[in-house]
């Protein structure tokens, strides 16, 4: 009976597993927080528009481009820094996006784009910019050199954030 009542359950399972229709492998998952495995930029590449990547302790030498909406969050500003490769921004938001930064501390950049050569640390443009415990330190610009902030949205800069030794 045992044997018979298995079959019948391992049946019943298959028949309702194929059954069931599959989601197509784009679709849409809702947000949630994505960890940093590689690189910045490869979990960013991952997020959906809302996520959350969430940086372990470390220095990332990254020059990172974002264009959805996101929060890169780390867990200390003085154990999680995202330092610029060579001369170059650290943080690229695409225009339209919004961008929460928490518990980072951002340095080393500079910005070399031909058209403002502004916002060595962060560049955003007709977006909003929320820095949240966090430090935008030792970054340079003509313009701007920890955060350039062009068009429409705004920087918010609260909860103990420094922005200091920037250079424009």
């Amino acid at each position: 009976m045992k044997t018979i009542s298995a079959c019948v359950c391992g049946l019943v399972l298959a028949c309702l597993l194929v059954s069931q229709p599959a989601l197509p492998a784009h679709a849409a998952r809702p947000a949630g927080v994505i960890p940093v495995t590689t690189t910045i930029q490869a979990a960013i590449n991952l997020a959906n528009d809302g996520d959350t990547i969430s940086i372990p302790e470390g220095t990332y030498n990254e020059n990172l481009t974002i264009s959805k909406n996101l929060t890169l969050i780390g867990p200390h500003p003085e154990t999680a820094t995202i330092q610029a490769v060579g001369n170059q921004r650290v943080i690229t938001v695409s225009p339209g996006h919004n961008l929460t930064l928490q518990f980072l501390t951002i340095t080393g950049g500079y910005s070399v784009d031909p058209g403002s050569y502004s916002g060595g640390g962060v560049y955003i443009k007709d977006g909003t910019l929320t820095v949240d415990h966090c430090m935008i330190s030792y970054n340079r610009g003509n313009y701007g050199g920890g955060i350039f902030q062009e068009g429409t949205g705004g920087v918010v800069v609260q909860n103990g954030s420094q922005i200091l030794g920037n250079a424009a």
